[in-house]
């Protein structure tokens, strides 16, 4: 059987309130009193608060998200990427400008996050954290860096929404 979020109520979504007025606060909660955890649903690690202002530049991360496929399509299931981040100077190359609480990663193997993938998670190799969330990405979903709202930067908040001390 399937788990059923159930119990949520309009006040159980927490919208950062930067956004959309601010680039870079592109991120949200959801209270869900419960999930079953199993072999297909699981936890990750947000970063500790110890690494409030880490960049984590050159490490090699996963994206995952339910966007756009190389057919143009959206995803049946869960589709996730390795990419690298990269540092916001590289990013802005292509951009122009990037908020300081966002940050990129660069394309391996020419693949990249895409339309509908907005929301979804990029997690470190190491450590298995999540220190982004998908914003944006390249118009062609290919080739350019794509760009994140950086988990460390809005710690605090998380904290403060969430209720949960984690250290």
């Amino acid at each position: 059987p399937q788990p059923v979020a159930t119990g949520i109520e309009r006040q159980d979504f927490f919208r950062h309130p930067g956004y959309p007025d601010v680039g870079g606060h592109d991120i949200r909660l959801i209270r869900n009193p419960y999930v079953g955890f199993s072999f297909f649903i699981n936890k990750v690690s947000l970063p500790n608060l110890s690494q409030k202002g880490e960049r984590f530049e050159n490490s090699g991360a996963v994206a995952c998200g339910w966007g756009g496929t190389g057919s143009g399509k959206l995803a049946d299931w869960l589709q996730c990427v390795d990419v690298q981040v990269i540092s916001n100077s590289e990013c802005i190359k292509t951009y122009g400008s990037v908020a300081d609480s966002s940050m990129c990663t660069s394309p391996i193997d020419g693949k990249s996050v895409c339309g509908g993938d907005y929301g979804g998670a990029l997690v470190t190799h190491d450590n298995k954290i999540q220190v982004g969330v998908i914003a944006f990405s390249a118009a062609s979903c290919q080739g350019g860096p794509s760009g994140y709202t950086r988990v460390t930067d809005h710690l605090d908040w998380i904290q403060e929404k969430s209720g949960v001390a984690y250290y």
